[in-house]
């Protein structure tokens, strides 16, 4: 049996052995505790700069906001900014994730710098953006106005195709700009100037030759302002282009006439006004005659003055060929001739003024009348014409001048028109000479006035104006601001219908036309959002009568026909009708600004006239939305002033018309 025994030198290294192995385990310990105990790495990375930095003026403010950071451990973004780019002296910081941000009690008219960077959790801020500048503004309070158009204010002669150009004081909500023409035609969406102060606007059709049209311009500025100032223009389309043959009116003598004095001139009248050169080579006379031409100032009428005495008891044909033309260079309509036979001996009798139209000392004549002269013979037409004078006013005296066929009958009719009230005298001289050449003894003098222009308010009838609403409720003749000026639905959704009644018994009984009325109705107050939810606001031509009940609500809209009332019916031509009847149904407001809203009323007041009779003198409407309620279940309604309210706010008819 063997017994293993360690020396004890092995037994010494055994032991350091042990000592070691421990030490390093302790060492390895420790390491470990120090590495689980020590911070990781310290931050140091800087965040992105922000992107999209965007400033806006305000009113003593600067509004900024910019794209998001997408860090992960993003804090916050400072602001920076100063009157200069290089002296960002003022600084405030924003929390993420906000990325909008003001800066206010600044002074209006100074420029300010902006920049922005973005700071992270660990301190770590970005580097700045660019500098971006922006000017406080004090808020736009200024009105535009309308500085120009094409057409100007009564241009005449417009093209049917011209464009319609406006020009703005300042810039527009392009948006809110509208135009409308009386007769109405529709109008291409406006484009605009580079510069944004000027709209043109392209009828879709060509405009009606000849027509009166009145444009209309409504509109905001880009700040909200409401247009100020003249926005009614009118103007007068061309003639259409000529394309009528002309004709030969009257030939003097008159065709077969016997016992024509020698002396004679031989005249032609035209339909319109003509070529001179090309009339004088178509003319001839059979037996020759030379003729001295002479021509009236409008070129309808021409004088053949032979340089001899025409041959007595002597048949003469004259002649005038086809290839005579207008100016518009359209050929006559078909060769004219006539004859006539003179006579043995001269006429020696004086011509004399035996009537006139107008009548002497007549009034309520129109203002460009047809001054109609009746000779007691026929007429040397020439003379006659330069004898005519209107001697008071001054500046009337062009004109046209027609005949009768029998050369007996002279009218004029002015270029121009006089002014109302006017006192017109005129008188034909003794240069005026019958076909033989004598002349008149003694000057004919004759005077007429012109009818007189005037123009009436008419206030509503308190007792007559009102609302109707759709469960048979009539409201009317309380003070204003209550249940009986209301149009539009209530809370329980039933709705009403505003009613006006106006007495035209005030306009005088010699009344002899109605040139324009303008209805004018004040908005004192809008509930809800009625032109929102409803629509448009309608003045409709209806007639209730002396009172106001349940069956107004839905009494029927007149129709009116859409040109002058004092124009007589026109009749259908292959089935069109000329002058078309349709309901009188106007937009009186679009809006819910609280004052006077004011439409053109001229067609319905001319109704209501030429039916007065049968209407009592009434002129009668009813306020209504294009839609009858909404869907809220809350009131959208308009007030508006009655015959009962102060003077302020009562609705009124102004008639401009013409009498005696």
């Amino acid at each position: 049996m063997y017994r293993f025994t360690q020396s004890k030198t092995s037994q010494k290294k055994s032991r350091q052995s042990q000592k070691v192995l421990s030490l390093g385990l302790l060492i390895s310990a420790l390491l470990l505790l120090v590495a689980a105990c020590s911070p990781s790495a310290a931050d140091t990375t800087a965040p992105a700069t922000p992107s999209n930095l965007f400033v806006a003026p305000g009113d003593s403010k600067v509004m900024v906001n910019w794209t998001a950071n997408s860090e992960a451990d993003l804090k916050s973004y400072t602001l920076y900014w100063g009157s200069a780019a290089d002296a960002l002296n003022e600084s405030k910081s924003v929390n993420a994730p906000d990325v909008e941000a003001e800066i206010n009690g600044l002074i209006n008219g100074t420029s300010y710098f902006v920049a922005l960077d973005a700071v992270d959790k660990s301190g770590n801020a970005s580097a700045k953006t660019e500098v971006a500048e922006a000017k406080p503004t004090a808020p736009d309070t200024t009105a535009p106005s309308i500085l120009s158009t094409t057409p100007a204010e009564a241009d005449t002669g417009v093209a049917v195709d011209a464009a319609l150009i406006v020009k703005f004081s300042e810039l527009m909500d392009a948006s809110s700009v509208a135009m409308s023409l009386n007769p109405a035609v529709a109008l291409a969406e406006a484009s605009w100037s580079e510069d944004g102060l000027t709209a043109v606007f392209q009828p879709e059709s060509p405009l009606a030759p000849n027509q009166s049209y009145l444009m209309t311009i409504e509109g905001k500025d880009t700040a909200g302002n409401a247009l100020t100032g003249a926005k009614s223009f009118s103007f007068i389309t061309a003639n259409p282009p000529d394309t009528t043959a002309p004709t030969v009116d009257t030939n003097s003598p008159a065709d077969a006439a016997t016992g024509v004095a020698s002396t004679t001139n031989i005249s032609l009248s035209f339909s319109e006004p003509m070529s001179r050169s090309s009339v004088e080579a178509a003319f001839s006379v059979n037996p020759p005659v030379t003729c001295s031409f002479a021509w009236s100032a409008d070129d309808t009428l021409l004088t053949c003055v032979p340089g001899a005495q025409l041959a007595t008891s002597t048949a003469h044909t004259v002649s005038l060929a086809n290839t005579a033309t207008d100016k518009a260079g359209n050929a006559l309509a078909a060769p004219h001739s006539f004859s006539f036979t003179t006579a043995a001996a001269p006429d020696t009798t004086a011509p004399t003024v035996t009537s006139t139209t107008p009548a002497s000392s007549e009034n309520g004549i129109l203002r460009r009348p047809s001054i109609q002269i009746s000779f007691s013979e026929p007429m040397d037409k020439a003379s006659a014409q330069a004898a005519f004078q209107i001697t008071s006013p001054s500046g009337f005296n062009s004109g046209v001048f027609s005949w009768n066929s029998a050369g007996t009958t002279m009218t004029f009719k002015s270029d121009t028109s006089f002014n109302y009230a006017q006192n017109v005298s005129w008188r034909v001289t003794t240069a005026a000479k019958d076909l033989a050449g004598n002349a008149m003894t003694a000057d004919a003098i004759k005077s007429f006035k012109v009818r007189r222009q005037s123009t009436l308010k008419i206030y509503s009838t308190k007792t007559l104006d009102g609302s109707v609403d759709n469960t048979n409720n009539v409201l009317t003749a309380p003070a204003f601001i209550v249940p009986d000026g209301i149009a539009g639905d209530l809370n329980d959704n039933t709705y009403r219908r505003g009613f006006l009644d106006f007495d035209l018994s005030a306009l005088p009984n010699d009344l002899i036309q109605i040139t324009s009325a303008n209805l004018s109705v004040r908005q004192v107050m809008v509930a809800g959002n009625p032109y929102n939810d409803l629509g448009k606001l309608l003045a409709q031509s209806v007639y209730y009568g002396s009172s106001l009940t349940t069956a107004d609500f839905e009494t029927p809209v007149l129709k009116t026909r859409q040109c002058a009332i004092f124009v007589p019916t026109l009749i259908k031509t292959q089935g069109f009708e000329l002058c078309p009847s349709k309901d009188e149904s106007r937009v009186l407001s679009d809006n819910a600004s609280l004052d006077f809203k004011t439409i053109t009323a001229t067609l319905k007041v001319q109704d209501d006239w030429a039916n007065r009779t049968s209407r009592a003198n009434h002129s009668q409407y009813r306020l209504k939305f294009e839609d009858n309620v909404s869907t809220d279940a809350q009131g959208d309604f308009m007030v508006f002033g009655t015959g009962d309210a102060a003077a302020d706010y009562r609705p009124y008819l102004e008639i401009t018309f013409e009498h005696p």
